[in-house]
């Protein structure tokens, strides 16, 4: 009988091929962490480009509104500073500010871009102007001011200066919401410009503010609830927010001091030479 002799690998062939896989395998995932890093880089990159996009669009925007729906004459209520389009302040070691004003500033509340005009009264009800678009029309329930476009004077009844709108084709009612009071005297071709929805914070002044807070030396500070790491790196816009380290957050104002005031144009030159890091408005 012949005897099968049964051969298997050395223990030497064993340690080349498990070498030779080893070096495999080893350039293998140097290729695939090259490319994840890559990958993580250009998803980074393309993360900044989109912030960056967000925020330029917010601030040209604000630019671009700054001074609309402010009124000549506020004298129909007492308290209120006579506001302007566009003011400054030099902040010295702290971030210099920008403050920019208007009716339809800043992101809170869609109901602030909304605004229309009485086409006609009939029987002393007003019938408003409709536009068609969602972004303009006034909703219904809207926190809305009344102007009066002949003298750019803010319009009130008595002490009251926030009404509500009720729809295209009824007067606007005396707030607060619990009142039924229609305005006295309502006439045609007087503008209305929305100020908040219904169920948000009602406005405390006829006009919003939005103010950007540019850091311009390594010792400036950002305000303390704005993002982590705004303001590193140089220059850079951000603004602060009382609702915790969130971009585009908002917050209540309040009273604002109003500074020299100059034209959204020059704003928006002086804007062209910083770098947004972080911005967002408040209200």
């Amino acid at each position: 009988m012949t005897m099968m002799t049964k051969r298997g690998f050395s223990l030497i062939e064993l340690l080349a091929v498990v070498a030779i896989f080893s070096v495999v395998m080893a350039g293998l995932y140097s290729a695939y962490s090259v490319q994840l890093r890559a990958g993580v880089k250009e998803y980074r990159i393309a993360e900044s480009e989109m912030e960056l996009g967000i925020s330029r669009g917010i601030i040209d925007r604000d630019l671009s509104m700054a001074g609309h729906g402010l009124m000549d004459d506020y004298g129909a209520v007492s308290g209120f500073t006579l506001p302007r389009a566009v003011s400054a302040q030099e902040g010295g070691t702290d971030p210099d500010q920008l403050i920019l004003m208007g009716t339809a500033l800043g992101i809170a509340s869609r109901a602030s871009q909304g605004w229309t005009y009485a086409d006609s009264v009939v029987s002393g009800v007003p019938v408003f102007m409709t536009f068609g678009d969602a972004r303009e029309d006034v909703g219904l329930n809207d926190r809305v001011i009344l102007m009066d476009p002949n003298t750019r004077a803010l319009r009130a009844d008595g002490s009251v200066w926030l009404f509500k709108y009720n729809g295209a084709s009824a007067n606007v009612t005396l707030m607060p919401e619990s009142s039924t009071t229609p305005y006295s005297d309502p006439f045609t071709g007087m503008v209305v410009y929305g100020m908040n929805r219904a169920g948000e914070t009602d406005a405390t002044q006829p006009y919003n503010a939005v103010r950007y807070y540019l850091a311009d030396a390594a010792s400036s500070v950002p305000p303390r609830t704005c993002a982590p790491g705004t303001g590193s790196g140089g220059f850079s816009i951000f603004a602060i927010s009382s609702s915790g380290p969130s971009r585009f957050s908002i917050a209540n104002a309040g009273s604002e001091r109003v500074l020299p005031s100059g034209s959204p144009s020059t704003a928006r030159r002086w804007f062209s030479n910083w770098s947004v890091s972080e911005a967002s408005s408040v209200k």
